[in-house]
């Protein structure tokens, strides 16, 4: 395997570059490595965070010797760099956290690990292949329908992450598998490039004579038409099959584009806020995410709802950065905290069952039997379509929501792929051994009465309310979720339907 790299750099008026790239190649030449990493500015220590990661790479790679299993070495990484991130940043008395995008290619193999919005995407010719899904509230609403793909580059919950490393909680990233037969062209990049770039002109790139060259031509123009914008970094990858042999060689081009560290939406007076999220009776149906570029990868598992990290390389003008956290998206701030039962993320789904559907049954009753069979739902839980079939590179998907009894279980969907009648991949969330009576306690109007007692505030309901069930530290809990007013700002919450604790929060979407 033959690696050739380049580096350009744009240095933006003294802001501290927070994006660290690294392009790895073993010594026999079989194996490259390609790391990618973006501090999360909104914490001290960014650059601190990335410039670990890598670091980190570099260390394990030195130590790889010759491993042939790919997975376990990503994961190795992720979790080492995890670790090595929250001790550097202690002794710097730092809040270290960083994205990572990890590329492994090896021989005939292609494998990936990520945690955060940087991304790493296939591409054959002028298509998008498959691309890793963002861990962050916004790319949630863009599978929600709330948001387009379009809307998610500018959209203020894009930089609001519930996948990092670094932190207290443990990292939650993601491993996928790339086939190399369906493109041999591959980006790693920071969200400094895909906001800007979108994948026809990617294409266009690979392209060019002098890809680096091209690519830091056109990015000049395009800061000079915005206000300001992020570190912008990436790593150009193209795989070839080797004559007279079974395996591939790589020829790699490597970029690191620094960029104006400054916000790149308004101040919306959304800054420090909860993310938000679409919820129970959202859109029924799923945006197609790429109408003329092909499908993203299905190797996302989302962990709504009860973390989320906001991401802030610069303030909105006249507004000082904040080096503090703002990564809990259900807890309230203020006189009204008074929330108990911490929602926490449903049980994470990533099968790959090969499951063929019966004649004369349905999607979603094939996956329910499977689920069941594998304990993932109780007898008294079943799965119903939230969104008709969409073609994805010649296979569907449906995503499915889980209920309790008839209840909603709040958070609990997942995405089932199919190839003709066999269900291929499983993911999402759902949630398991639920004991809650199906009969509320107190109805609607009640529970509201019990909570204004309970924060001495007062609470205009905007809706009639809706029964779901959230799961809690220590079970579930049967609950109304409703679009309130506290303090005369809009919110979603769920109320405990027994005692009218807050058990749940987040501004709602407005406009």
């Amino acid at each position: 395997m033959r690696v050739t790299a380049n580096d350009f750099t744009h240095i933006g008026q003294g802001e501290e570059n927070q994006d660290r790239v690294r392009v790895l190649t073993s010594q026999d030449g079989d194996a490259s490595l390609l790391v990618l990493a973006d501090g999360l500015g909104g914490h001290s220590g960014a650059a601190l965070g990335a410039e670990t990661v890598v670091e980190t790479a570099d260390r394990l790679w030195g130590e790889r010797a010759g491993s042939s299993d790919d997975e376990e070495f990503l994961r190795k990484l992720a979790l080492e760099s995890h670790a090595a991130v929250n001790r550097i940043g202690h002794e710097h008395g730092k809040d270290s956290r960083s994205t990572l995008a990890a590329l492994l290619l090896n021989g005939s193999e292609a494998v990936s690990v990520h945690a955060g919005d940087s991304r790493v995407m296939q591409l054959s010719g002028d298509r998008m292949v498959k691309r890793t899904l963002d861990h962050s509230i916004g790319q949630l609403s863009v599978l929600r329908g709330a948001i387009t793909e379009e809307q998610l580059a500018t959209h203020p919950d894009q930089k609001k992450l519930f996948a990092h490393i670094g932190g207290e909680a443990e990292p939650d990233f993601e491993i996928n598998r790339w086939n190399l037969n369906e493109g041999g062209r591959f980006v790693v990049c920071s969200d400094g490039f895909w906001e800007v770039f979108p994948v026809d002109e990617i294409h266009t790139l690979f392209e060019a004579a002098d890809p680096i060259r091209e690519l830091g031509t056109r990015l000049e123009e395009k800061l000079a038409r915005m206000e300001g914008h992020d570190n912008t970094s990436a790593i150009l990858a193209e795989v070839h099959p080797l004559p007279r042999a079974t395996w591939y060689w790589v020829a790699l081009a490597t970029l690191v584009l620094i960029g104006l560290a400054v916000a790149l939406w308004p101040s919306s007076g959304i800054e420090g806020r909860p993310p938000s999220i679409e919820t129970a009776g959202g859109p029924e149906e799923i945006r197609r995410m790429q109408d003329d570029t092909g499908a993203f990868g299905t190797g996302m598992q989302f962990a709504l709802a009860a973390q989320a990290t906001t991401r802030e390389e610069g303030a909105p003008s006249g507004e000082p950065a904040r080096e503090g956290r703002d990564d809990r998206a259900g807890e309230p701030s203020g006189e009204d905290s008074a929330t108990s039962g911490r929602a926490i993320p449903n049980e994470r789904i990533n099968l790959r069952p090969d499951l063929v559907i019966r004649d004369s049954e349905s999607t979603p009753a094939a996956v329910e039997r499977e689920l069941r069979e594998s304990g993932r739902l109780g007898d008294d839980d079943a799965l119903e379509a939230r969104s008709g079939p969409r073609s994805l590179a010649g296979k569907t998907q449906t995503r499915l929501a889980q209920t309790h009894k008839g209840i909603p279980v709040f958070a609990a969907e997942i995405v089932a792929t199919l190839d003709g009648k066999r269900v291929i991949s499983i993911q999402g969330h759902t949630s398991s051994s639920i004991k809650v009576d199906a009969a509320p306690p107190n109805d609607y109007r009640r529970t509201i009465a019990l909570a204004r007692k309970s924060i001495r505030s007062e609470i205009e309901t905007l809706d009639g309310g809706s029964l779901v069930i959230l799961a809690v530290e220590g079970g579930h809990r049967l609950g109304w979720l409703g679009l309130v007013a506290i303090g005369g700002v809009q919110e979603r919450v769920i109320f405990d339907a027994e005692t009218g604790e807050i058990l749940f929060r987040e501004p709602a979407t407005v406009g």
